[in-house]
Order: structure tokens, then sequence, then C-alpha cells
């Protein structure tokens, strides 16, 4: 009988192989921060790799990051469970991260299976004391010791599952914890946490209540009513818990941070810079008493309330802490930049703002109304829909642009342009013409209120480098395709040939050949138009301004005629009524490319009347992405100067 082939590993993609051994190579010569970078996009693509997570683990160790390297060395650890130095590592994990109870049954596992593996006598040292520390919380909740422990165990798993965002999974450890213990307030907390994050504001609510009845000044249960009240749109309610929090004198271990995560999201900045004393005064200013996180808050709070020198000093009081917080790196990063690239300081990302189930419901929305034509009926459902079923959207919407990151003012924006809501449409256009956000930040979400009709197109002012300025705000299709002609077989075969004699130059010949076509077809208004080149070209100028004159007089919306009728302002010094005619044709959405190009021109003419070159620039620079080669703009090119650097 032959032996059949057991099937091999199969072959790695390239890009896993290389990305790997690069990121191995960083870690090795010391560049773990370096490493980063690679590994997490690899670990992105292809999850729950054993050589990404074994060179992941390595450089969260190296830089100290505690937090990120329990996660991953317990995905690790799953992936391999007969690794004995993963289960001993993974226990150290948990221990240097507060979850006792997960130690020590990682510990004794581990003992039972590797009993005499070189780090089992440290851990036979660290049971007892773990075990002895867990004794010492049991007597209050008058538990036996095995119920105690199953409890501490639960509660550890459920923070595990809080702290690295596996919230489903936290939710069934909860669950099953408060079957068997329901009145323990941490689990309650903890769960009120998890239904928040999952958009049920109301359950969450109920929980932390319930937390109130058990124990009425209890320091979690308030903060979260405080700001879950606020995400909810109901600030009055909101108000009356933060001030009830203010006076709790309940007992937490990070009672400063819970009492200044609530004042943040009510933007009660002198109540969160107050704690700083209140914590100094009772000798809790240090670890564990207050973490990164309250440092933090106090720096956004102290630069809201103008004292950036003050929130630098907080933000390294806080790396002190953690040197690899991002949050605080990176507001510290946006702050070194030029005024024009900052996007803002923020106290929480846009995820912390538990909009997530309003993200759903959009996205499931936007597709239901994807076959409805009309932007104008999607905005009014979608407004409709919002102020049925999310209404503290509307409520939140200036607070997200002036307190939340990058992400949460395009969120404004975009829900600006897909609802028509007067609130955000404001708090966007508040954001476009204010200070806070980088300047291409602003200039994208004004492009994105331009595309919904809330923003019209040409020319606006907008805030860069320390005042505010002009620019161009173009939102129209340029197409190379010419529209079907409608002219007769005969005429357009004139008009064809016409066409030519001007760009030959010859006028004479062109007059002819449209002056026969006009016989045939005297409506038309483009062949009125280039016979007032015709007419132009052999200086017949006086003849031919009366052309264009009655041309838009009996055509006014047609497009060359506004830019001829819009040249003959130019020429008599009426520039505010050429802008005024030109910035009208900006609003169409779509232009050929021919008309651009003599829009661009007339554009140009316009802003060299007025001697604003960087105005001119502008227009020329885009007459040149669309028409490099035209010879005209050589001569424009040299009246503004040379291009602007980028």
């Amino acid at each position: 009988m032959t032996k059949s082939k057991q099937p091999g590993r199969p072959t790695p993609p390239r890009r896993l192989v290389e990305g790997t051994k690069k990121a191995f190579d960083l870690v090795e010569n010391g560049k773990a921060g370096e490493a980063l970078d690679i590994l997490i996009e690899l670990d992105q693509a292809y999850p729950n790799t054993p050589e990404v997570l074994g060179v992941l683990v390595n450089a969260y160790y190296d830089l100290n990051d505690m937090h990120n390297y329990e996660h991953a060395i317990r995905r690790l650890a799953r992936l391999d469970a007969r690794d004995p130095a993963l289960s001993y590592s993974l226990a150290g994990a948990y221990l240097v991260n507060g979850r006792p109870a997960l130690a020590i049954r990682t510990f004794k596992e581990a003992l039972r299976r590797w009993p005499i593996y070189p780090r089992a006598e440290e851990a036979r040292k660290t049971i007892p004391l773990l075990e002895n520390a867990l004794r010492e919380q049991a007597p209050g909740l008058n538990l036996s010791e095995d119920q105690a422990l199953d409890l501490f165990l639960q509660h550890d798993e459920l923070r595990y599952c809080l702290d690295h965002g596996e919230y489903r999974q936290g939710r069934r450890v909860a669950e099953k914890l408060l079957h068997s213990f329901p009145d323990f307030i941490p689990a309650l907390n903890n769960l009120a946490q998890i239904f928040a994050v999952e958009g049920e504001f109301d359950q969450a609510i109920r929980t932390s209540l319930r937390v109130l009845e058990i124990e009425p000044e209890n320091i979690h249960a308030l903060s979260n009513l405080a700001r879950l009240h606020f995400l909810g749109g109901r600030p009055e309610e909101a108000a009356e818990y933060a001030q009830r929090l203010k006076g709790s004198q309940a007992d937490a271990s990070d009672r400063w941070f819970k009492i200044a995560e609530a004042l943040t999201f009510l933007e009660d900045d002198e109540g969160v810079l107050a704690l700083y004393e209140r914590a100094k005064a009772a000798g809790e200013l240090e670890p564990p008493h207050v973490d990164e996180m309250f440092f933090h808050l106090l720096a956004v709070a102290a630069y809201h309330q103008g004292l950036e020198k003050e929130a630098q000093i907080y933000w390294q009081e806080a790396l002190k802490i953690n040197p690899h917080f991002e949050w605080a790196l990176e507001n510290v990063e946006d702050l070194k930049k030029p005024v024009d690239d900052r996007g803002g300081v923020w106290a929480y990302p846009s995820e912390s703002w538990l909009l997530a189930s309003v993200a759903q419901d959009l996205s499931g929305q936007l597709e239901k109304l994807k076959r409805t034509d009309k932007k104008t009926d999607v905005q009014a459902r979608l407004s409709r829909f919002f102020e049925e079923k999310h209404p503290e959207v509307f409520f939140l919407a200036p607070h997200l642009v002036e307190r939340g990151d990058a992400e949460a003012r395009v969120f404004v924006a975009r829900l600006a342009a897909v609802t028509g809501h007067p609130v955000p449409v404001s708090a966007a256009k508040g954001y476009i013409f204010g200070k806070r956000g980088s300047f291409q930040e602003r200039f994208e979400a004004a492009k994105i209120l331009s595309e919904a009709d809330l923003l019209p197109s040409g020319e606006i002012q907008m805030w860069s480098g320390g005042e505010m300025r002009k620019v161009m705000l173009l939102n129209i299709e340029i197409s190379p395709e010419p529209e079907a002609s409608e002219l007769p077989r005969r005429v357009q075969a004139l008009a064809e040939q016409a066409f030519q004699a001007l760009l030959d130059r010859n006028g004479r010949r062109a007059q002819e050949l449209l002056e026969q076509a006009l016989a045939l077809w005297p409506d038309d208004p483009s062949l009125v138009n280039n016979l007032a080149k015709a007419l132009e070209m052999q200086g017949q100028s006086e003849q031919a301004r009366q052309m264009i004159i009655e041309l838009h007089n009996r055509f006014p919306d047609y497009f060359f005629g506004v830019v001829a009728i819009a040249g003959l302002e130019i020429e008599k010094g009426e520039l505010d009524r050429a802008h005024d005619m030109l910035n009208g044709l900006l609003q169409r959405k779509k232009l050929h490319t021919t008309e651009f190009i003599a829009l661009c021109q007339a554009q140009v003419q316009v802003w060299l009347a007025e001697n604003n070159l960087d105005g001119a620039r502008t227009w020329i620079e885009m007459w040149e992405k669309v028409d490099p080669n035209n010879p005209a703009l050589k001569t424009y090119r040299r009246k503004v100067g040379p291009p602007r650097k980028r």
C-alpha cells in the first residue's frame, strides 16, 4: 500500500515573508517603533499568523507597551498552546496589567504542564502572593474563597475584553458573571460601557442607574450617566449627574480620571483643571491614583483655556507614565506643525463619541435610497430619519467640530452633505470657515458640501496663513465629449469648415461660411458667436461687440455669450460685474473642455485687471491641467510669474 502524502503548509505570500523579515530585523536593531508600522499592517492583512504575532510580541515588549503586549501574546499563546514560554509570559502580562486572577490561573496551568520550566520557581513564589491579595478583597463580598476567585477571574476577563475592544465576548462574560453575582458593581459599570459602545444607550443608562440603587455616590456610574446623557443629546440631565459626580465622596481607584472624563465631554474645562489641585491635596498625583489619561485630559482642558504651555507640561507628565500613549503623542506632534497644518487638539478620538450605531444606520439608509435620483429627496428623507431615530447626532455636530478629532469633523461634513439638515450644515460651515483643523482638511470638507450643493462653486474665503484668504472651490465635471449636434447636416458641415478657418486665422473665409450657415439656421448661438469672432479677426470690433450684446440678449444662458459679455465688462473696468457673471458660470455642474478653457482665460483676465496675481495664477494652474499646450498660457504665465511653491 502506498503511503498517502500529507498536505504541506501553503506557501506564504511574498509580501508576508518579506514584511515579517524586515520587521524582525528592525526589532533586532533596536527599531521596534519602526517595525510596528509594518507589523500592524501585516497583522490586519494576515490575521493570526504566528510569525507576525511573534515579532509583534517582541516589538511591544521592547517598547514596554504592556497593554498591547498582553493582547498580542494572548493571541499567540492560543495559536501555539504547546510553547511553555508563551504561557508563562502571558501570565506575566496579566500580572503587569492588573489581572491577578487571570495571572493565577495561567501560572497554575503552566506549572501543571511544565513544572520544571526555568520560570516555574518564580511562578510558585508569585501565586501565593496574588492569592493573599485577592483574599484581602474577598471579605467585603461575603463569599467563599472559591466563589471569590471565580468572581475575580470572570471580572478580570471582562476587563480584558473591554480594554481590548472585544465587546461581544465581554458582554457574554458580564452577563454570566452577573447571573451569579447580580449586585457586583464593577461588572455592572463595565457592562454599561459595553452597552454604550454597542449603541444601546437606554440599556447602558438603566444599568448605571441600577448601580446607583446599590451605591448612590458611585463614581463610575455617575460619570457614565453624565457622559451618556450628554452623548445622547440630553445636556441638562448630564449636567445634573456631573454636579453629583463633583460632590461624590465615594472611593474609586481611578476617581480623578472618571470625574475628568465626564467633565471633558461636557466641556467643563475649569472643572477638569480644578481636579489637579484636589488630587494634589489628597496626595494622589502619582500612579496608581492617576494615570496617563488623567494628565491627557488636564492638557486638553488647559489648551482650551488658552494655557498651551501648561498643556504641554501635562502631556509630558502623561508620557512619563506611558511613553507610548498615542493620544498624547499625536496631540504633542500636532502642536509642533505650522498653524495651517494643525488638526487641532482633541481629548477623545471619534470612536469614543459612540457614533458606531449612527454610522451603521447611515450606511443602511443610504443603501435603501441609492436608487433615489434626486439629491434633495435623499437629504430630506435622511434628515427625517435622523430626527426620529438619532436626534442626538444633530446635538453633537457642533461639539464634534469643536472638540473632536479630524475624523469626527469629516463625519459632521458628510452628515451635513447627506441630510442637508441645518444644524450639521451650520456646524460644518463653521468648521470650514473657522480656524480649527488644517487648511487641507477644511478645504476637503468644503468640497464635500459643494458636491452636495450646500456651498456654491467659486471663490470663497478661508482661514489660511494667519488671515482670511480667497480660495477657489470648484464642483464641475469637465468632459472632452461634445454634446450631440442639433444642426442639420449641411449647416453642421459649414460650421465645421468655419471653425477650421478661425483656427487658421482666416476671418474672411470663416465669415462667408458662417453667414451661409446662419441663412439656413438663424437661431443657433454658436454660429453667431463664431461670426462675431470672425469679424473681430478682421478688425471690425464695434460690429462684433454689438453682435455679442445682441447674442446675449437673445440667449442669456449661452455659455460663450456670457464669457464674451464678461470680457466686455472687463474692458469697461466693471470688474465686479464681470466676477458676478463668471462666478455664475461656476455653478454649472458640467462643462465641455472648451468651455472650461474659455472660463479660465476670462478669469485670468479679470484677476489681472485687478492686479491680483495670486488669483490669476490659480486659474492658470487649473487651465494648464486641462490644456497644457495652449499657446496663450505662455503669455499669461509671463505676466504672473513662476508657479507657487508647494
